[in-house]
């Protein structure tokens, strides 16, 4: 398993707030995501990580190596703010608890994002369990590629009171240009919104105009992705 991470670094993806008057555009940097890549394809290594996750000590494994890196990152830039995914299934694990405690002092640098992935033996009840905790220790926490959960049924209001925000998948922009009405006009999405006034929602993807458009024509102004620059 130590293979793996040794071929492991991280990649920062800007989020920016953007806004438009008179066909101007502003844009200011609001944080990065850290990218999981692999140094033998610059991809993210999906089999590989599932596989290290999948075990108690591949997770030990995981969150040392993911420990070491942002405390590096935090030193060397002491301003810098940042987010990392976590998976819904690691909440559970005694690893990501060490990992949440080691990251404390950091607190302001950093958001954690939990991916979409459900699991059929996590149910609502136990992820809303640790989302509530997970705000308790005081994180800043975002629900990542929601309109995933929603095409799932996943009833996402439920989860507001504990989260910072959420973030929306490439495919939202590229499924909306065919089949508009399946996620923009559904009930769940408009109930959605309507909860949202002091939550950050953050579209990811953004990598030509016409994407950047699409996010702000919906009123979506913290846009994720290189069209704008690197954020560095």
């Amino acid at each position: 398993m130590d293979a793996y991470i040794d071929n492991w670094y991280l990649v920062r993806q800007p989020i920016w707030q953007v806004t438009k008057k008179d066909n101007l555009l502003e844009k200011e940097l609001l944080f990065s995501e850290l990218l999981l890549r692999s140094r033998k394809d610059g991809r993210f290594p999906v089999k590989e990580f599932q596989a290290l996750i999948a075990t108690p000590d591949g997770n030990q494994q995981f969150f040392a190596w993911l420990t070491g890196q942002l405390e590096k990152l935090f030193q060397a830039e002491p301003t810098i703010k940042v987010s990392v995914n976590i998976e819904p299934t690691q909440l559970l694990t005694i690893a990501c608890r060490t990992f949440l405690q080691a990251m404390l002092s950091y607190q302001t640098n950093l958001y954690l994002e939990i991916t979409e992935r459900l699991s059929l033996n996590l149910s609502v009840d136990v992820f809303k369990e640790q989302l509530h905790m997970l705000k308790q220790l005081g994180y800043q926490v975002l629900l990542d590629d929601v309109d995933i959960l929603l095409k799932n049924k996943i009833y996402l209001t439920t989860f507001l009171a504990d989260v910072a925000g959420i973030k929306f998948s490439a495919d939202l922009h590229q499924t909306c240009k065919h089949t508009p009405k399946a996620i923009l006009n559904s009930g769940e999405y408009q109930n959605l919104i309507s909860k949202l006034n002091d939550k950050l929602v953050i579209g990811e993807g953004m990598s030509d105009q016409h994407e950047l458009e699409f996010y702000l024509a919906n009123g979506v102004h913290f846009q994720q992705g290189w069209l704008l620059g690197t954020g560095y």
